[in-house]
This record gives C-alpha cells, structure tokens and sequence, in this order.
C-alpha cells in the first residue's frame, strides 16, 4: 500500500489539483487570520467558519474534476484497468487529498488558535471542517467518473444551500444529511454529529471505492 500511495503521490504532485488546493490553503492562510484579527467578533468567527464550507463545496468539485481528467488522460485510464486492485489507486487518491486537506482545516485553526484567536475550540472547528471536506471530496471524485461536471457543480451549489441553512440550526437534531452534521458539531458540541459523520464517511468511500472498481471495466 506505501507502494501505492508513493506513486499516486509522484503522480499528483504537479497535478493542478494539487496545486490548486495548496494555493487555496494558502490564501484562507493570509485571509482568515487577517479577518479574524481586524475583526474580532462571533459573527466574524462564524463567517470564518462556514464561508470556507461553502467555498470548499466548489474546490473539491473541481479537485475531483481535475483528478479525473488527469487520469482520463493518461491513456483513458488505462494503468487503472490493467490494475486488478484498482481500488487501491482510487483508495491512494483519497488519501493523499484527505491528508493535504488537513492544512486548510486542523492546521489552520490550530494556528489561529495559536497566534490570532485564542479563544475558540480550534480542534472542534478543525476536526469538523477537516472530516466536512473528506465527504464532500469523496462524494464529488465519485461522481465525476459518472456524471457531467454540469451535474457535479449543481450537486455542489445543493450542498452550499444546505451549509447555509445548517449554519441558522435548521438542521439541529437531523443525523440523515451528512453535509449538515459538522455545522451540527460546532454549534451543539455533541460528539454524536462527528461520529455519525464519519461513520457516513467510512460508508460512502466503502460504496465510492466498489463502484470505482466496477467502473473500471467500463470506461
């Protein structure tokens, strides 16, 4: 398997969704703590909070859309099909993005928390954001090997509107829509909405990586 995340890691690393996502991380780096320091208020905390859920609707949309060209281009994704553990491959590609995706959620609070604003549960922020990216990341992956980008971004746009409505509490107490329950965890601070969130994550890449490996021998 290190073999395996070795080389998905060579391959992605000039990747423009690589890129892409370290530029985002590094510009919620310069604009977050910023905000936060010039305005420190809750309603500045949470604008700090759920704007980057929001915008993170987008980016991993267009991470997973880049992931999948790169791969469609490297002969129709043909190292995939001649791989019999093909899973691995896709599993690897969540990884590598699951760990870079820490720097924009655990890091960043942690370093806000260190050096800007003191205050605030930085790990329940983080963890919340950080595991809000994983689903959303993995969802979108899955749905660019199956559905047009016109489909994934309006799937995005969805789960913008229903951020924004978890962010006024108008899904307190609701477990079914996953995209909701780490707003849930920041506002409540109920553990029960990060676990059942990652008990939502464990299945959909269960059921992401089986049908990627299906995939393969239709593409």
């Amino acid at each position: 398997m290190m073999a395996i995340l070795h080389s998905e890691w060579l391959k992605i690393r000039h990747s423009y969704a690589v890129l892409f996502l370290v530029g985002f991380s590094l510009l919620e780096y310069v604009t977050i703590p910023a905000y936060l320091a010039f305005v420190p208020s809750s309603y500045a905390l949470e604008v700090a909070i759920y704007f980057p859920m929001l915008a993170n609707c987008l980016v991993y949309t267009i991470i997973s859309i880049l992931l999948v060209e790169q791969e469609s281009q490297a002969n129709h994704f043909q190292y995939i099909r001649s791989e019999a553990h093909s899973w691995c491959l896709w599993g690897a590609k969540f990884v590598l993005v699951d760990g870079l995706s820490l720097l924009p959620t655990v890091m960043l609070w942690w370093f806000i928390a260190t050096f800007v604003y003191k205050d605030i549960p930085y790990l329940v922020i983080g963890l919340a954001s950080w595991g809000f990216t994983i689903f959303v990341y993995h969802v979108h992956l899955l749905l660019s090997l199956f559905l047009a980008k016109g489909v994934n971004f309006a799937v995005a746009f969805v789960e913008c509107l229903l951020v924004l409505f978890a962010s006024n509490r108008t899904f307190l107490g609701h477990y079914w829509c996953p995209i909701v329950l780490p707003a849930n965890f920041i506002m409540t601070l109920d553990r029960s909405y990060l676990l059942t969130l990652w008990c939502w994550i464990v299945g959909m890449t269960c059921v992401a990586l089986c049908l990627m490996h299906v995939k393969r021998y239709r593409v």
